[in-house]
């Protein structure tokens, strides 16, 4: 009677010591998805309606880029950022990976449309760095290609 008494109290303490811990684990990994799609959606959204303003800080300095098989350097990007489109999207395709407390992999799928009334998909795969206090989106990849409408 005296083991299993003492059995339940030491089952008691570890239950109530470390499940207090999983909870905070949990909880954590609640935050850091929530503040990840957070600022993910703000940067897509800044990124559709081409403001540079909102975009830019989102990307880290040493970011490297790949779009269609080109190289594009931060400092490229931030030259071009002005010109960017206003992209009308007609579908949105997303997915993420939280890698670590600090890493996210995210893959986003883009239907545009054209001004010229064409469509074409954009596909871009980002990998996000949570350091000093922000994410930063460190590494890129975008390929784009056309949509063939058949009649």
């Amino acid at each position: 009677m005296k083991l299993c008494i003492k059995k339940s109290v030491t089952l008691i303490f570890i239950l109530f010591t470390f499940l207090p811990l999983l909870a905070q684990t949990v909880n954590a990994s609640d935050s850091i998805e929530a503040e990840f799609n957070k600022i993910s959606k703000e940067y897509q959204n800044a990124y559709m309606n081409a403001n540079c303003e909102v975009l830019m800080p989102y990307l880290s300095e040493d970011l490297v880029i790949f779009e269609n098989g080109e190289y594009w350097p931060y400092e490229k990007v931030k030259t071009y950022c002005p010109k960017i489109p206003v992209k009308p999207v007609l579908s949105t395709d997303r997915a993420y990976k939280i890698i670590s407390d600090t890493m996210v992999y995210e893959f986003v799928s883009q239907m545009y449309q054209r001004q010229e009334g064409s469509q074409f998909n954009e596909t871009a795969s980002r990998l996000w760095e949570y350091n000093d206090g922000s994410w930063k989106i460190i590494q890129m990849d975008i390929s784009r290609y056309p949509i063939k409408i058949e009649n």
